[in-house]
């Protein structure tokens, strides 16, 4: 992961705040109720789904997520094919 600033100055315009990779773990689950700044997701590999709200979406390699703050998201892995 590159950090570069978790708290920008209020106003300050868009700025990259980290960028990685990360291979998810079978029993992958996460549930936020918020995420603290705008997030953009990529699938590469393996399967699973989203929920925002009450809409539920399936995720393949190709799938492309965004998360704004304020909405909650759980995303969760297929355990034969995980999430990367």
């Amino acid at each position: 992961h590159c950090l570069i600033d978790l708290n920008p100055p209020p106003g300050g315009g868009i700025g990259l705040v980290m960028i990685g990779w990360e291979r998810c773990r079978p029993d992958y689950d996460l549930r936020r109720p918020d995420y603290p700044f705008h997030v953009i997701e990529v699938v590469v590999a393996g399967r699973g789904e989203v929920e925002f709200g009450s809409r539920r979406l399936p995720l393949e390699p190709g799938s492309c997520l965004a998360h704004t703050p304020g909405e909650p998201c759980r995303l969760r892995t297929d355990a034969r094919r995980p999430l990367s």
